[in-house]
């Protein structure tokens, strides 16, 4: 990454990547009770444009655990509003159907955004004006300015929260209608009547980058802004990029996309590595395990997001490590 590609790599890696930054977990990891049940199947496409034909290789495994009565699955989503990313092909949505209950990475709750809030901002009275260095606050600023957006408002933010956000705007109006594909499939499995909840908590997951310290932070927003720089003089889309490689459904592939620019060698790629997927892989296959330990006889659908799916230390390799037996489906 040389930290560059850091924050694309969230959008396959943490919940927190979606425009509004739109992602919540309640006290602990506790799972949410399902409403009463409305409707029947979720819609084929939902939210997708219509005409929108889904991917075919969808990063969908059914799970078998050991004493499991029923199987659950594990999905590997992008948190980009993407249409055709939300065009949800028929072997996810059944799925979804079959299960009796859905887990994203957090629990994606209303009350999420009140409480990420005060977490992604900056003490009271600070601003970036007062972390980030006079040249790179002006290319910020003169970046949203460009896009017709107020960077006033934003100024309170974190300088990792803020590099997450930067990725985004060349999009930022064709996705802010849109809902992510992690907040769609929690929408439809409220709707079907089933148990939803989230693997991690949301202080979890913001610590990924709030442990990082001040200059690491600054270090990984200025190499953002460097990489889309980079990008624009190739003719290249970097978020256009990376959802094509996702929809391709090719492991090794989006793989190679996302690990594009990370640096083995570097202290910091190896530090954000550690924390952003080798720990928390480890923490979702053990909850993954927990959770279908404790109630056997359900069959379950974990989304998480497709980077913890790709390495040697991804979650399908830890529970497989466990003693599951994992298919991808349809088969490729």
């Amino acid at each position: 990454m040389t930290m560059r590609s850091a924050t694309l790599f969230l959008g396959l890696a943490l919940g927190l990547a979606a425009p509004a930054c739109t992602r919540d977990a309640p006290a602990g990891d506790a799972p949410v009770a399902p409403p009463a049940r409305t409707e029947a199947p979720p819609p084929a496409e939902p939210t997708a444009a219509d005409g929108v034909r889904p991917t075919e290789r969808p990063f969908l495994w059914r799970l078998e655990a050991p004493g499991a009565a029923k199987p659950s699955y594990l999905y590997g989503t992008i948190h980009v509003p993407d249409d055709q990313v939300l065009a949800l092909p028929s072997a996810v949505r059944q799925a979804l159907v079959a299960s009796d209950a859905l887990y994203t990475e957090v629990p994606m709750d209303p009350a999420m955004q009140l409480r990420m809030a005060p977490m992604i901002m900056l003490p009271e009275g600070k601003t970036l004006k007062d972390v980030l260095p006079v040249e790179l606050y002006s290319r910020l600023d003169k970046l949203f300015t460009q896009k017709g957006l107020p960077f006033a408002p934003l100024s309170k933010f974190k300088a990792w929260a803020i590099a997450t956000q930067v990725t985004l705007l060349d999009h930022i109006f064709e996705f802010a209608a849109k809902q992510p594909l992690d907040m769609q499939l929690y929408l439809n499995a409220q709707s079907l009547g089933k148990q939803v909840g989230g693997l991690e908590t949301l202080e979890e997951q913001v610590a990924v980058f709030d442990g990082l310290s001040t200059e690491e932070q600054v270090r990984m927003l200025r190499e953002t802004l460097d990489m889309l720089d980079e990008f624009k003089r190739q003719g290249r889309d970097a978020i256009r990029e990376l959802v094509q490689a996702y929809l391709g459904g090719d492991e090794d592939k989006l793989l190679q996309a996302v690990m594009e620019s990370y640096d083995p060698t570097d202290p910091l790629d190896q530090k954000v590595m550690k924390r952003l997927l080798s720990d928390r892989n480890q923490r979702m296959a053990e909850r993954i395990a927990a959770r279908i330990q404790a109630a056997p006889d359900k069959g379950m659908f974990f989304a998480v997001g497709a980077a913890h799916l790709l390495r040697e230390d991804g979650v399908g390799r830890l529970l497989e490590a466990r003693g599951y037996k994992l298919a991808r489906l349809p088969a490729p």
